[in-house]
């Protein structure tokens, strides 16, 4: 999916990965800021047409908004939701087939449920047909399976959350990726 980056910003997509990966290690929202605005910085010099920086740009507001949720910081948190959205809509349309951001986006409209339960009923048949369209796309990624199970696990019975199938979905992308 590195398509549309250019030789001399990959390097820069490197750094930014890692402060993304160091965020979620000591779950640090100014690395999550950080990595954001370097990809952003990268989204700038490539042109708006790179599907993967989109895509980044959207996994680091999904990682601000998990962090914004666990602190009840909810104005920030819907920000964050419509910023990734945006970004994913635009990576499903430079990229249609590429898998992961269908799921990211499924991951993201549960939180905006989250945010706001009066949308549970419409966003839920939305929230299942991204993850089947990421499934169909990509079945043997294991980077969206974890998604599913998650989405699973916080999803509340009466609109098909089920914890025992949350733990075998993720027991099943933990098996993914050990064989990846």
């Amino acid at each position: 999916p590195l398509t549309g980056i250019g030789n001399d910003n990959l390097q820069k997509v490197i750094q930014a990965k890692a402060e993304l990966r160091e965020g979620v290690n000591t779950w640090n929202p100014e690395q999550f800021h950080k990595a954001k605005d370097m990809f952003l910085g990268l989204l700038l010099e490539e042109g708006s047409d790179a599907a993967y920086l989109h895509y980044y740009i959207a996994l680091c507001d999904y990682r601000l908004v998990a962090y914004e949720m666990s602190e009840n910081q909810t104005d920030a948190a819907a920000m964050h939701t419509a910023d990734a959205e945006k970004h994913l809509e635009k990576a499903m349309e430079l990229k249609p087939d590429w898998g992961e951001p269908c799921a990211l986006y499924a991951s993201m409209l549960g939180f905006e449920i989250a945010l706001d339960w009066n949308k549970a009923m419409s966003l839920s048949m939305e929230i299942g047909a991204y993850f089947g369209k990421a499934f169909d796309l990509d079945p043997d990624n294991p980077r969206i399976t974890p998604l599913k199970g998650l989405s699973e696990l916080h999803t509340p019975a009466q609109f098909g959350g089920a914890p025992d199938s949350a733990i075998e979905t993720l027991t099943h992308a933990a098996e993914m990726f050990e064989a990846e």
